[in-house]
Formats: structure tokens, C-alpha cells, sequence
């Protein structure tokens, strides 16, 4: 391993704090240390170019296969002290968590929901099961995510009635995990299922997992590259991490841009059939990354385009990866909820300074949702 790639490295902090970057990781050791990027993409290319072979499955098909324990602990930084592994999701938090983040807690069930019961109830009028990365799964309380919020409106408005808006959310989901979380769910008969998808790096965490199905390897990356996220993430590693990593990867593989978007849209696809066959109402929500227009960026922002070789043009990376994606889950005729529009121009109102979403959007997401997932509670219960 190179200087400049060891540079960058750190050993994977007990305390995973953040969301996957596609082989990268933000943790930090202890509630006041900086963040850190952590590379665990050794491991995965190494994975990648052993089952490197023929696909199974057609060109145009979704392709997946079963992702051993062993696997995963290669594709994720499973941390055992957080996560236990499942086949399918991957990975998942373990039950009984109580742990202190200095601004909240990380709590979960005996069954390793984010929630604050210790059991999932038995008696439920209406469930919707919520799934997304580090946004939904909340840096936050519990009761402060948006999944909680809708839930706490849905039971005001149906006094009597046993609600439960289930929070399956973990930081580094993405696409596959999303598709995951519907199938491990269809034995409680959801009534709605939640996809948040995060603009930042969730098209890029889908790209690994892409090629480990279709038993082919990404391009490697240069010295070129490690020496620029070396620089950069010097700066901000949380611009990095959560928005930048995805724009210069793709910058120098413009054809894995290709894959990610094949690979969304093909999952999302799946998303939305399997909803439909079951008879849950399917919704997407689109994150977009906090930065926000020119006037309200951070002191940052130029430094770390300027230490990475970004252009505006490759900025709005962003927004045609985005927009395709919606157009085509539109064309299905899914809800989408597109927060670019619903957070406005005053975007960096709605984030931490790490640039996940804070409780003011986690509140206006519940806004968002309560009438469009409550009209298919409705139309369900009218069903039945």
C-alpha cells in the first residue's frame, strides 16, 4: 500500500458513526474527537476480484445472490459491538443497544430496531416499515426521527388505534438493503413501506454490491485519486464522506455512473412490484445533499472542490443522478417526495454540520408523509 493511500487510513472506530461511502466510513472515538474517514475498500476489491466470473442471471434482469456472513464482514464494516449480520439486509443493528452520543442516544429493541420498545407490538391497526442509511436511521433520539414523528401524528389522529411507523433504517444502507428490508418485512403485512434514498452516496454504496452480484470488478482507483481524498479529507471529512467522495469517484469512473443508476433503478423497480403484489403502498423520499445554493455554503465547500479538482458542472452530478432515478420510479407511478422542493432554497436550514439531516427536517419529512401514507391507510382498510 502506498504512502498517500496509507495516509488517509484509520483503523475502524468502535463507535461507527456515519454512513458508507462505498468502501468509506465517518467514525470518531468518543462524542467530542473529529470526524475520520475510514477506508475499508481493501477488503471488498480483494472480495470482488476472487468471485471475479459469469453472472448468473440476464443482462437486463436484477441480479442477487446470497451474501454469506463472511462476505458481508468484507463488503461492510460490520462492527460487532453495533451490528449482528443478516442475510437479508446484510447487516443490522444488534438488540438492546443503549449508547450515548453526547447530543442522543443509539437505542434499540431486543430485535434492533431504532425504537424505544423492547418488542415489536403484536396488535397493530396499521404498520409502516421505514427504510433508508444514516438520515433515516437518525442522528438523533429516537423519538426525534422522522419514522417516530409520522408514527406520534398518525396516533393522534386515530385515537384508539394501534399504529406503528417502524424505523429499519442503518447508517450505510443502500439500494440492496432497501429492497432487503421490504422482503424481511412481508411477513407483518405492512400497509405502506418508506424508502429514503440519499442523494450523497447512496448511488455510490449501490456500485460494490452491483459488481459482487455480477461477479465483476470496478475499476481500480488511481494514485491520483487516493492523493486528492487525502487532501480533502483534511479539510472536511464530512463533505467528503457524505457528498464529495461519491462526485470524484464518479469524475474518474464516469461509466460506474452508469451502474449505480442501472443498479437503482433496477432495485427500486423491484421495490415497487413486490409492494404492488403484496398490496402495500410503496413511497420514496429524496434526500438531497445539505449544501445548499451558492450564497449558503460553507467555508469549506471551495477548499474541498478546489483540493479534489471539482467543477460546478460535476456538482450537478448531484441532481441528474436524482432526477433520473425519479423520473423512472415516476414513470411506475411510485410517490416520490422530493425534499429539494420541499426543504426550498434555504436547504442548509434542515442539516447538522455534518450534513445529516437535523430534527427540523426529520419533523417536515413527517409533515410530508402523514397525509400520503394515511390516505393509503385508508384505501386499505376500505379494501379489506
Amino acid at each position: 500500500m502506498g504512502t498517500i493511500r496509507t495516509r488517509v487510513l484509520v483503523s475502524l472506530a468502535s463507535s461507527l458513526f456515519a454512513c458508507g461511502l462505498g468502501g468509506w466510513w465517518l467514525a470518531r472515538r468518543g462524542t467530542d474527537a473529529p470526524l475520520r474517514l475510514v477506508d475499508r475498500s481493501p477488503e471488498a476489491d480483494a472480495l470482488l476480484l476472487e468471485r471475479r466470473g459469469p453472472a448468473s442471471g440476464g443482462p437486463s434482469s436484477l441480479v442477487r445472490e446470497p451474501i454469506s456472513a463472511e462476505d458481508a464482514s468484507r463488503m461492510w464494516p460490520i462492527d460487532p459491538a453495533l451490528h449482528v449480520y443478516d442475510p437479508q439486509v446484510y447487516y443490522r443493528y444488534k438488540g438492546g443497544l443503549d449508547l450515548d452520543r453526547g447530543t442522543y442516544h443509539i437505542r434499540t429493541s431486543l430485535d434492533g430496531y431504532r425504537e424505544d420498545f423492547e418488542r415489536l407490538p403484536a396488535k397493530r391497526d396499521f404498520l409502516a416499515v421505514v427504510t433508508g442509511d444514516s438520515h433515516t436511521d437518525g442522528v438523533c433520539d429516537n423519538r426525534e426521527s422522522f419514522a417516530n414523528r409520522l408514527e406520534a401524528r398518525l396516533s393522534e389522529r386515530h385515537a384508539g388505534k394501534a399504529v406503528e411507523v417502524l424505523n429499519t433504517g442503518v447508517s450505510g444502507y443502500s439500494f440492496y438493503q432497501y429492497l432487503g428490508s421490504l422482503e424481511r418485512h412481508l411477513a407483518l403485512s405492512p400497509d405502506a413501506f418508506v424508502v429514503a434514498f440519499y442523494g450523497g452516496n447512496d448511488f455510490l454504496d449501490v456500485v460494490r454490491p452491483w459488481h459482487y452480484f455480477h461477479h465483476t470488478v470496478p475499476p481500480p482507483r488511481s494514485n491520483e485519486y487516493w492523493k486528492k481524498l487525502s487532501s480533502a479529507q483534511g479539510i472536511s471529512p464530512a463533505l467528503v464522506g457524505n457528498a464529495f467522495n461519491q462526485l470524484l469517484y464518479f469524475q474518474y469512473n464516469p461509466d460506474q455512473m452508469d451502474v449505480a443508476l442501472k443498479a437503482a433503478e433496477e432495485v427500486s423497480a423491484e421495490i415497487v412490484r413486490v409492494c404492488r403484489r403484496h398490496g402495500i403502498a410503496p413511497f420514496f423520499v429524496y434526500i438531497p445533499p445539505g449544501i445548499g445554493a451558492a450564497a449558503g455554503r460553507s467555508p469549506e465547500f471551495a477548499k474541498t472542490m478546489a483540493a479534489l479538482e471539482l467543477s460546478e458542472g460535476e456538482y450537478a452530478q448531484f441532481d441528474r443522478l436524482a432526477d433520473a432515478l425519479i423520473g423512472k420510479l415516476n414513470d411506475s407511478g411510485a410517490e416520490v417526495i422530493d425534499l429539494r422542493e420541499s426543504f426550498g432554497p434555504d436547504l442548509r436550514a434542515y442539516y447538522l454540520s455534518d450534513l445529516h439531516i437535523n430534527p427540523k427536517a426529520h419533523e417536515r419529512i413527517a409533515e410530508l408523509l402523514l397525509p400520503r401514507v394515511e390516505a393509503a391507510w385508508l384505501a386499505r382498510s376500505a379494501a379489506k
